[in-house]
């Protein structure tokens, strides 16, 4: 059984134009999908050109649309308006604005009989896109995951092998450059994309279950990662740094 949806969201508004800091964390109501429509729970966005410039104040949001940042999202269908026929609540999605209207685009399934749940997503170009998570598929009497991987290079979606393991997740990826991408997850898990495959990079872990959450880069030789770990009472949190002198 479904939960209930909540009456309100949160949300990250420009609250006037500017630079980075005039995005401000709010709540606002929960939106209604319309007939047509769906109600998607983001687990990621993409911020791109279009949305820098609505930041700045160059670039005003349509009448009717949306006045929040976030061209491209992930996540999941939480509910959907009467005319709707093709999709259901639960359904992971990918969806894309075109500066008019939200439209959801179609990605394959991973090899097998999986399920695939989209944690992060981050945009290079807007033919150069990643979007990460992980599979999940029914094992005796529970489940076993990996790591997924999905690129966009402008007309679909393709599945990507990436190194990762059974058993293991990625929860978000940044975007530098074509030959740049990083995607982290649990156990300390950090992948490296140099262009024509992904790799494994060896970094600082605590042990004890730790999770990259998220991840963002400065530059191409300063990139953050950042989660948390267990230290056998409670959570700590926990911060990578992978540098190039």
């Amino acid at each position: 059984m479904s939960k209930p949806l909540p009456a309100t969201m949160q949300a990250v508004e420009i609250s006037a134009p500017g630079g980075p800091e005039v995005l401000k964390p709010v709540t606002r109501p929960l939106p209604v999908p319309k007939a047509h429509e769906v109600l998607v729970r983001v687990m990621a966005a993409g911020i791109n050109g279009p949305d820098l410039m609505q930041r700045k104040g160059l670039y005003p949001a349509p009448a009717g649309a949306s006045d929040l940042p976030g061209l491209e999202v992930s996540g999941e269908i939480v509910a959907r308006g009467a005319s709707v026929q093709r999709w259901a609540a639960g359904d992971q999605v990918i969806m894309h604005w075109n500066g008019s209207n939200w439209s959801i685009v179609s990605f394959p399934p991973p090899p097998g009989d999986t399920y695939q749940v989209l944690k992060g997503i981050s945009a290079v170009s807007a033919n150069d896109i990643w979007a990460v998570g992980y599979s999940q598929s029914a094992y005796f009497y529970g489940y076993r995951y990996a790591p997924l991987t999905y690129h966009w290079d402008g007309t679909s979606w393709s599945f990507v092998f990436n190194a990762g393991n059974i058993d293991e997740y990625f929860h978000a990826v940044a975007a530098i450059a074509a030959n740049d991408v990083w995607a982290v997850g649990d156990n300390g898990q950090t992948q490296h994309w140099n262009g024509a495959n992904w790799s494994r990079i060896a970094a600082p872990y605590p042990g004890l279950g730790g999770r990259l959450n998220g991840v963002a880069a400065a530059s191409a030789s300063d990139v953050w990662a950042a989660g948390y770990f267990g230290d056998g009472n409670q959570n700590q949190t926990w911060i990578d740094r992978y540098t190039i002198p």
